[in-house]
């Protein structure tokens, strides 16, 4: 296996990129290109055509919302097939020229959380709600403001309940950075994190909380819920997107939403002709409240939840996606 970091190319810095040997010219086998279809031909053109070879080039897309931009479009002659990681993303595909497989990430081949409250300032008893997310993925999609307001909603100033807001990229979102601090402001069982820590300390910080609360408008898959549930943290979220590939009323608890135009002020999702969830905030501070109230509900949620992605998200689950004829035409041989 062989890899090339393009992070440089496109002006940004990817610490948690795997090393491998580069790609050596006039290769053969499969080039899995995670660039999405605005930027494809771009990461083509920085590989090289002496790379690229005969190389069957199969890019791995997401995207948040139900219907495909038109920008997004360029990308289809750059690549020979598409891998998504949930049928969300397949549908908004749908008529795609080249073939489009679902192909959902392998979170269980990663590194678990280490529980370890103590190293977080967590009280025992203390009941830690997680939102984690990341600016760059747009304040409007991932919608802490309503996070914070359902937890308002359920636990307002209890110190026996704490919001724990990790927020990635604060920078590159200053203006709503700065809402989000205003809305925790007076409020001693809320903070916000934005300092920038490794991939194992974030994950660590999930498997020591209680529940992670996602109150997104539109995941293409949802990785922060995924990673909850392999490290038995029980997960409320919105009922609509990828996340529903595996999340289950059983395994999760999932709120209830509406439907609002999917308005961004940072520009990438912003397309007031397409809806997205506006999710029920009194549905989950109800969900939170009745989590905080039945430990037992949390740990019935909590072993279906890992077995459950343990099940979708391992070593074989991978491979069954991508099938095996599909590997033994274009790997076996490479």
């Amino acid at each position: 296996m062989r890899g090339l970091d393009l992070s440089a190319a496109f002006m940004a810095v990817d610490e948690s990129a795997p090393s491998y040997p580069p790609a050596a010219p006039g290769e053969d086998g499969v080039l899995l290109l995670h660039a999405n279809g605005p930027f494809a031909r771009y990461a083509l053109a920085q590989i090289g055509r002496a790379r690229l070879g005969s190389k069957r080039v199969v890019g791995y897309w997401a995207w948040e919302l139900p219907r495909l931009p038109d920008d997004w479009r360029d990308g289809f002659a750059a690549v020979h097939e598409i891998w998504v990681p949930s049928r969300f993303t397949q549908q908004a595909l749908v008529d795609a020229p080249v073939p489009v497989r679902v192909v959902p990430y392998p979170v269980a081949l990663g590194a678990r959380g280490v529980r370890d409250r103590a190293s977080f300032g967590f009280a025992d008893g203390e009941f830690v709600v997680l939102v984690a997310f990341d600016m760059a993925s747009t304040f409007a999609r991932k919608n802490p403001l309503g996070a914070i307001d359902a937890f308002q909603r359920a636990f307002g100033a209890d110190p026996r309940a704490r919001l724990v807001l990790k927020v990635s990229n604060a920078e590159r979102a200053p203006a709503a950075s700065a809402l989000v601090s205003r809305a925790i402001d007076g409020f001693a069982n809320m903070q916000m994190i934005a300092e920038k820590w490794p991939h194992a300390r974030v994950t660590s910080l999930i498997a020591s909380s209680d529940v992670v609360l996602s109150l997104h408008r539109a995941e293409g898959f949802g990785l922060v819920p995924a990673e909850a549930m392999l490290d038995g943290v029980p997960v409320v979220a919105t009922g609509w997107s990828g996340n529903l590939d595996f999340m289950t009323p059983e395994n999760s608890a999932l709120v209830q939403h509406g439907f609002v135009p999917a308005i961004d002020s940072q520009g990438t999702y912003d397309h007031g002709d397409q809806l997205w969830a506006d999710p029920d905030l009194d549905d989950a501070a109800r969900q939170l409240r009745r989590l905080f109230d039945d430990p037992s509900l949390r740990h019935a949620m909590t072993r279906r939840a890992r077995a459950d992605a343990e099940r979708l998200f391992g070593g074989q689950a991978f491979l069954d996606a991508i099938g095996r004829d599909w590997l033994a035409r274009w790997v076996t041989r490479a």
